[in-house]
């Protein structure tokens, strides 16, 4: 059932992947678009190792490069978003505070069991909810707020404000859960895997309906 499901949100990801592709040239934020096929690729990936598998290698590759390059990516994506902006430097400092808790935790870790990295995921976390609320804050100031449905920002936003604060407490609380709580974890992961589907299929849409500026 678990594979079912993990197969289930690639579907998402590739249709998201493509959408972003072929809608690459209307994308204000190119980069969100290679972020969607980098994480395609990151998924496809992990089901081979799936496969294999492998997974110990499979774990570190999620920690130490897939959800790192991720949360770079998506920073990225605020950091061209307000860089005309007042606003500029947040995303940045944002950015700077991430790579400083993942570069600590790595090391705190390094030798010990605990491979994943959930107080540096939180951190990223954290980060990308308080620039999504930055963003919010900001259109409700702007003539963009009468435009949102035409708005890729906004179906990027609210996708990622559906499963960031969603699946918040299950990646900030991974490992205790795990060895405390494994059914609760198990149950809660499908709950978390819901909200992922639902994150991409908001970014389909987007790619669909937003226009061109």
């Amino acid at each position: 059932m678990t594979l079912e499901i993990k197969n289930i949100l690639l579907v998402c990801e590739i249709i998201a992947a493509v959408a972003g592709l072929i809608y690459y040239r209307k994308t204000p934020i190119k980069l969100f678009s290679w972020f969607l096929v980098a994480v395609a690729i990151i998924e496809l990936t992990g089901l081979y190792m799936r496969l294999k598998e492998w997974y110990g290698p499979l774990l570190k590759f999620y920690t130490l490069i897939a959800i790192p390059l991720q949360m770079i990516m998506l920073h990225g994506v605020f950091i061209i978003y307000f860089r005309f902006t007042k606003k500029k430097t947040v995303p940045w400092i944002c950015l700077g505070v991430y790579l400083l808790s993942f570069v600590t935790e790595m090391l705190f870790l390094t030798g010990t069991k605990n491979v994943y990295l959930s107080a540096s995921y939180s951190t990223g976390n954290i980060c990308l909810l308080v620039l999504i609320m930055l963003y919010f804050q900001h259109i409700m100031k702007t003539p963009e707020i009468f435009y949102l449905r035409s708005g890729m920002m906004f179906y990027i936003c609210t996708g990622l404000l559906l499963f960031y604060l969603g699946s918040f407490p299950f990646f900030a609380l991974f490992n205790y859960l795990v060895e405390n709580y494994s059914a609760f974890q198990k149950k809660y992961y499908w709950a978390m895997m819901t909200l992922s589907c639902l994150m991409y299929l908001t970014f389909t849409a987007g790619f669909i309906w937003s226009k061109q500026k």
